[in-house]
């Protein structure tokens, strides 16, 4: 009897997953592989990629196959039995330390269903940098019994969220936040084998650290449900990309069915930058103010999406110019969200 097994590689990205794609198709366990787009079978391979190992090579050979490789294409890899770890999941553990044991090749590492840790359908505060986050604001929402806080960038240095994520290159951000266990880190995969700042030290070696798979092609209908996280588009396709994205899409993963933002300004000035102390030049206030433009129709385009999903993005932010999502009172959610740790424990181990 012989067995196989035929896994589904969605949206893929070449300029993006070409080093990934070509670490998966060379494998000894690929029987064979088929190319897909717009639902159209364009080329076909038997046995495993067997060409250079060189993303040029991969790339040369797609093109002569048919497959258009500046568009987003599936593909079926059929894979002999215990070959699952082929397959990239839309999280990944680290090779050393981080979240679980690491196995697997490289960074891919082991596949993670996170949505049972965290969530459970309740509420995430998603900290992001404006000016708005001031000092009551802050301590309005640090430390407090079941009040879950995502941070975003180099805002966690200042202010310790639970959670955090990044799209940018490690060493933006500061030592402090790649080092403290208490937060659980979310990060782009091809970014877990990088140094964050201190030679020889790679983001992997940090603690409580989670790799995640994402994509550059915007889309309203798939964004919930694609198989890797999306941030954006890329300039080929227009341009626009916010690690707000990325954000919410691994809160919505988590189990999180209630986003409520805060420090989310949508504006930027010379002299109203971020709540942390940082300079932006005259073009980067302008690139900001195009990408919070860019933003607005992607939201608008996601509401009835968050809608059918039942998933729950509200506005916290007092003047904000985002005005897609509901406005809300911060104090109110916050003491919907809190756990009440008054009662007492005696008696209770009778």
């Amino acid at each position: 009897m012989k067995v196989s097994y035929l896994q589904r590689l969605e949206t893929v990205i070449f300029y993006q997953d070409a080093e990934l794609l070509r670490e998966i198709l060379s494998s000894a366990m690929v029987l064979g592989a088929r190319f897909f787009q717009e639902g159209r079978l364009v080329a076909q391979a038997k046995g495993r990629w067997a060409g250079d190992d060189t993303e040029e090579a991969l790339e040369t050979w797609l093109r002569v196959s048919g497959v258009e490789v500046e568009s987003v294409f599936d593909v079926e890899v059929l894979v002999a039995p215990l070959a699952g770890l082929l397959t990239p999941g839309l999280f990944v553990t680290t090779r050393r330390g981080g979240v679980g044991r690491a196995i697997g090749n490289g960074r891919l590492g082991q596949a993670l269903n996170l949505q049972a840790w965290v969530g459970g359908g309740g509420t995430v505060f998603l900290v992001l940098n404006g000016p708005s986050l001031d000092a009551e604001t802050r301590a309005l929402l640090a430390h407090r019994p079941g009040v879950v806080t995502f941070g975003v960038n180099n805002g966690a240095h200042g202010f310790r969220p639970d959670l955090w994520a990044c799209v940018d290159g490690p060493e933006r951000f500061m030592g402090s936040i790649w080092q403290d266990g208490r937060i659980l880190k979310f990060v782009p995969a091809e970014f877990l084998d990088r140094e964050w700042g201190v030679p020889g030290r790679t983001v992997a070696d940090c603690p409580r650290v989670v790799g995640y798979r994402r994509n550059e092609r915007f889309s309203a209908a798939r964004f919930l449900t694609e198989g890797s996280i999306n941030w954006g588009n890329h300039k080929r396709y227009g341009g626009g990309r916010s690690v707000m994205l990325a954000a919410l899409r691994i809160a919505y993963e988590l189990g999180f069915r209630r986003v409520v933002l805060v420090g989310c300004d949508f504006r930027m000035t010379a002299e109203q930058r971020y709540w942390f102390a940082e300079q932006r030049t005259p073009q980067a206030i302008r690139n900001n103010q195009t990408i919070y433009r860019k933003l607005e129709d992607y939201f608008t385009a996601l509401l009835p999406v968050f809608r059918a999903a039942g998933f729950a993005v509200v506005n916290a932010t007092p003047g904000s110019a985002l005005t897609v999502f509901p406005q809300v009172d911060l104090k109110a959610e916050v003491a919907a969200a809190s756990v009440d740790v008054s009662g007492s424990t005696e008696g209770m181990y009778r």
